[in-house]
């Protein structure tokens, strides 16, 4: 975790250590008008930042651990879940569009995989750590998994976009195949954690107007970065 604090003359870093409980003290400058948290994962996104709120005259901060583990974790704190609930979920169907999962993880247990959106018949890469912490954050269950998804209880679709000329990329073209297909399967929300930020998709556009149609939501990821939303979720009627 790095702490930016901006004072009236410069901004400067602090990097603090944890205690043996994960609880952090900082000393800020005495004249500190600001102060960002910054805390890097062990992966080169997801990195969360926050502004902190200081009040007048504040020199120390104290930041406590979050809890990571168990049935509840600070994820569901932060949208008002508080109380663990397998059944979250129940009688909702979701579809997920990604690369890959992992089918050691516990959530693969329960997934229906529909195989690749493009080669129906072929052997989907089932390697994907980015697909695989997608369906997790959706529907991993405690105590197989670390913690409960957002919605345990839901049953679970899988599709793989994964572009036939290069298996570690998705395609405009087989993410709309896969929207088809979860249609077909009569889905009640796709979930799809693709974008492009400057490349318009009006096949992308239109796969989700006919999902619509079918009463079928889709949920396009806006990006990694602050600012504007990708395409296709930039699209005003995505």
């Amino acid at each position: 975790t790095v702490i930016s604090c901006s004072t009236s003359g410069e901004s400067r870093s602090i990097e603090p250590e944890p205690d043996h409980t994960g609880r952090m003290l900082v000393d800020l400058p005495a004249d500190t008008a600001r102060a960002t948290a910054h805390a890097s994962t062990d992966m080169d996104y997801w990195d969360l930042s926050c502004e902190l709120d200081l009040m007048a005259g504040q020199t120390r901060l104290e930041l406590l651990p979050v809890q990571i583990d168990g049935p509840v974790c600070w994820w569901h704190r932060a949208v008002g879940m508080t109380i663990p609930d397998s059944n979250r979920g129940r009688g909702i169907t979701v579809g997920l569009i990604d690369i890959g999962f992992l089918t050691r993880q516990p959530v693969a247990e329960k997934l229906t995989d529909l195989g690749h959106a493009l080669e129906p018949d072929g052997q989907v890469e089932r390697d994907g750590i980015h697909g695989g912490a997608c369906l997790a954050l959706i529907g991993d269950e405690h105590p197989q998994a670390a913690c409960d998804g957002m919605a345990p209880g839901a049953d679970l679709y899988f599709v793989s976009a994964a572009d036939p000329q290069d298996p570690r990329l998705a395609s405009p073209v087989a993410v709309a195949a896969a929207i088809d297909k979860l249609i077909e399967a009569e889905c009640d929300i796709v979930s799809i954690s693709l974008g492009d930020a400057d490349t318009e998709q009006p096949l992308l556009r239109e796969a989700v107007r006919d999902a619509f149609a079918a009463g079928t939501l889709c949920l396009f990821a806006g990006g990694n970065e602050s600012g504007a939303p990708k395409y296709p979720a930039c699209y005003a009627d995505i």
